[in-house]
């Protein structure tokens, strides 16, 4: 991403990363990403703010948020509204598939048939809401994921 002069953020390796500090909120956010449910909205933008002042650049794909209305409406509040938003449009057979793929090598806890399956319903719950909250604003530009 650097080569077209996007800084990349993560924020599952950024909730990933504030697990391996051992820290009470990391305990927490592992528990939660153990579930399968999300992130508390102002815990979430709070690391998310952390990591883009730590890395200051003057454009950012921030990958894996927002994923809960509330996050998109707390981020606006702080920082500003994104300029685009990126949906992958994925069939839910085709991201369990990868997903446990990626469960052979990744080591990750949450890539499991049951974590996954719990993440594709908080999904469907709560993240279906942000794209048509940006489709309204027409910031989306929808990718075939497959």
């Amino acid at each position: 991403m650097a080569e077209h002069g996007y800084c990349h953020i993560s924020t599952g390796d950024l909730f990933r990363a504030e697990v391996a500090k051992g820290t009470p909120e990391g305990q927490e956010m592992q528990r939660i990403m153990s579930e399968g449910a999300l992130i508390p909205y102002q815990l979430t933008v709070k690391v998310l703010v952390n990591a883009l002042k730590a890395t200051p650049a003057k454009s950012y794909l921030i990958d894996g948020f927002p994923r809960a209305v509330d996050q998109a409406q707390h981020f606006e509040k702080i920082i500003g509204a994104p300029d685009t938003v990126l949906y992958f449009n994925t069939s839910e057979k085709l991201c369990i598939e990868r997903c446990l793929e990626r469960a052979k090598t990744s080591g990750r806890a949450d890539d499991t048939e049951e974590i996954i399956t719990k993440r594709i319903r908080t999904y469907n719950e709560h993240s279906k809401a942000v794209v048509e909250l940006y489709k309204k604003r027409k910031l989306v530009v929808e990718v075939d994921g497959a």
